[in-house]
């Protein structure tokens, strides 16, 4: 319990703040001074008004799942949870791609799947971040009384740190600003000062700088949200299990169930594998993925019990996961950005990210504390003969948070200890 308290709060500390970046000055915040275009027919930002997604939006939802489900088979690590953020990857490595010359946007393209081009890339990406983190503030404001703007319930918080020396290019930084929207600075490695300001710009844990390094991505996911359709609780001796009747979905290798969010674009997908789950997470590709999804009937209902459960967060380093999946020159001094940055700034040494402690409970899921579920009784919930044919998730399983639209995967998570 100690354990999942101060995950929590270490989880709601993860947020960027405004006004932090004032510390750095305009030689340092290079991002800053860039406005994106307004023109949704060049940016396709959601945001701005764009309606319909870019024609190869369907592309890029497969290319993110299946290079998703390559990091958690590489990641995977059977003494404990796994999770990873598929789509932060396949962000940083979009905006990487614009500042990639020769080999290294080959190879970039290539791990991504070779299906998309760069452009396609760039529209993608601004769609679907810019909608993911647009759809919940508006819901929210169009149903608070008085019409305020209302921060956000999904942010996807992306940087990229260049070492002092070189200077970003403007084309690359006018794409930054058109598709991407990630902060983008510049400083002293070395500089004790410039990581105290760094320390007000990021409110969770930092990279660890060397001074002998060039460039640093780093990135971050947080999300709060209620359920659309609500759990009710049984107390037994082993615990709390939560109950609800959810969408079925199968495949010949598993059961499972779909449930909706309340605010946010979102729908969280709980899968149950038949067989054994370490052989079945190591082979999870995007044919089983797609089956399962193909084979949701929202008139069939499957009884669940779930017990609530939390992920821990942390930082960490994709460097070797993403060297696994066929970026092998791109951490390299073989790697060219000459397209990123003057001078020879021209390798990635790092690819942070910073995972939320992710919790779920009764009341929805969050990488914040959520609201108390104690109202919750064993008086909300069915009788125990009813749940006889119930799936409870007793032992391990996948639980993944997609976009309802593309089922673009934000999340996923191998689930082996609650």
């Amino acid at each position: 319990m100690k354990k999942r308290i101060a995950c929590l709060a270490a989880a709601a500390a993860l947020c960027l703040t405004a006004c932090a970046g004032e510390s750095f000055s305009d030689n340092e915040f290079l991002s800053r001074g860039v406005a994106r275009s307004r023109d949704t027919s060049l940016t396709f930002n959601y945001a701005d008004g764009a309606s319909e997604p870019p024609l190869a939006y369907n592309s890029f939802a497969n290319t993110t799942a299946t290079f998703g489900f390559k990091l958690l088979r590489r990641s995977y690590r059977e003494d404990g949870n796994t999770a990873v953020m598929p789509a932060n990857a396949i962000l940083q490595l979009s905006l990487l791609l614009n500042g990639a010359k020769g080999d290294t946007k080959q190879e970039i393209l290539f791990a991504l799947g070779n299906e998309l081009s760069a452009d396609s890339l760039n529209t993608c990406s601004s769609y679907f971040q810019s909608r993911m983190q647009t759809v919940g503030r508006k819901y929210l404001e169009q149903q608070s009384e008085d019409g305020k703007d209302i921060s956000p319930t999904l942010t996807i918080p992306r940087m990229l740190f260049l070492n002092d020396g070189n200077d970003f290019r403007k084309t690359f930084l006018q794409a930054n600003a058109d598709f991407f929207g990630a902060d983008i600075l510049r400083f002293d490695f070395a500089d004790d000062m410039a990581r105290v300001k760094l320390d007000d710009l990021i409110k969770t844990e930092k990279p660890p700088f060397d001074e002998n390094d060039s460039m640093y991505s780093y990135s971050s996911l947080t999300f709060t949200d209620t359920w659309l359709t609500p759990y009710g609780a049984d107390s037994s001796a082993d615990g709390t299990f939560l109950h609800s009747e959810e969408i079925l979905m199968q495949s010949d290798r598993a059961k499972g169930v779909v449930k909706y969010t309340e605010t946010n674009p979102l729908k969280a997908l709980f899968i149950l594998p038949d067989g054994d789950f370490d052989t079945y997470v190591k082979t999870f590709d995007s044919a089983e993925y797609f089956k399962l999804l193909e084979s949701v009937d929202i008139t069939k209902r499957q009884g669940v019990q779930l017990r609530p459960f939390s992920v821990d967060g942390g930082l960490v380093d994709r460097k070797d996961t993403l060297s696994a999946v066929g970026l092998n020159t791109l951490f390299s001094d073989k790697s060219d950005f000459g397209n990123l940055a003057h001078g020879d700034a021209n390798r990635l040494d790092s690819f942070f990210e910073s995972m939320p402690c992710v919790t779920f409970s009764a009341s929805g899921i969050s990488t914040e504390t959520m609201q108390s579920d104690a109202a919750l009784t064993q008086d909300t919930a069915p009788e125990k003969e009813e749940w006889k044919d119930d799936l409870v998730f007793d032992k391990p399983f996948l639980f993944m948070l997609i976009d309802n639209e593309s089922s673009t995967p934000l999340y996923i998570a191998a689930i082996k200890e609650i």
